[in-house]
């Protein structure tokens, strides 16, 4: 089961008051409509409060009562977002991953946090498939029988990589149309994949997850890069990183390590070769509210 995490236990600074009480032009809180609309598209969501706040809390478990909800007064909240982060991991151990949500990015689009919990689900192999041997690399099967070289896993640091004849040379999996071909990667070692949405012929370097193949990800088919483990997912939107972030769970312990106000960044600089990053069209996951006039 992959859950949710909705990090409200910051200070609202730049604000100049408690930003998430403040209303929208539908008039809903900011952290309601957030809460709300990640309610909409998870089993279990955790709430990440201030450790202080009791009065809120008791306020928002009425205001949006709904049982998927828990709501978790982090006890280190006042060290910064990466011990509020670290505190919430601890508390969902039982999870096969979790995307991160801000409480001030209330303008997500449900089809873009779907997109991304089907990007993680259909991308991620879990470690019983994976070789224990250190040099030994096990090809998935694809479902094609004359396929050129394929995804190959097993790696000892757990990196997934694109079997090729040559270093600098491009794997290349049909996508099926006559003259239509998705460049899966380069097969560098810190080769990031990206996954691009609504475009009807990938470009290079890119997947695209509306293949009709890629709903079944237990052929591996073309548009999808299963990752031993699990990968860490991000959307793009116009080259920028944004926000939920989704992490499977074996990255659970690097994640209730973090410390600090740096959020979940060291854990996704120390794992690059893990990243996806899904193109998106959808501004909401780069609007937060950090000033009155941001709503």
């Amino acid at each position: 089961m992959i859950g949710a995490i909705v990090l409200a236990a910051g200070s609202s600074r730049r604000f100049g008051g408690d930003k998430r009480k403040a209303k929208l032009p539908n008039g809903k809180m900011v952290i309601q409509q957030s809460v709300e609309t990640v309610l909409t598209c998870f089993d279990e969501v955790t709430l990440v409060l201030r450790c202080d706040d009791n009065e809120f809390c008791a306020e928002l478990s009425t205001l949006l009562n709904n049982p998927k909800l828990n709501i978790f007064q982090a006890p280190d909240s006042a060290l910064g977002m990466g011990h509020s982060l670290g505190n919430a991991v601890r508390e969902v151990r039982s999870w096969d991953g979790v995307f991160v949500f801000l409480a001030d990015m209330p303008h997500l689009k449900v089809e873009t946090i779907e997109l991304l919990k089907n990007t993680m689900t259909r991308n991620t192999v879990k470690p019983a498939n994976s070789t224990a041997a250190t040099n030994q690399q096990t090809v998935l099967p694809n479902g094609a029988e004359n396929q050129k070289p394929g995804l190959l896993t097993g790696a000892a640091d757990q990196k997934t990589v694109i079997s090729t004849e040559a270093p600098n040379q491009k794997t290349v999996v049909s996508t099926g149309a006559p003259d239509q071909k998705t460049v899966i990667s380069t097969g560098a070692p810190d080769q990031k994949t990206v996954i691009s949405t609504g475009v009807a012929q990938p470009r290079s370097g890119e997947i695209s997850p509306t293949d009709s193949r890629a709903e079944d990800s237990s052929n591996h088919p073309a548009g999808s890069l299963n990752i031993t483990g699990g990968p860490i997912v991000v959307p793009v939107f116009k080259g920028q990183f944004g926000h939920p972030v989704g992490f499977a769970a074996n990255y659970f312990d690097e994640l209730s390590a973090l410390t600090g106000d740096k959020g979940a960044k060291p854990v996704m600089n120390a794992n690059a070769g893990k990243l996806i990053e899904v193109a998106v069209d959808d501004p909401g996951v780069l609007k937060d509210v950090d000033t009155p006039e941001d709503l």
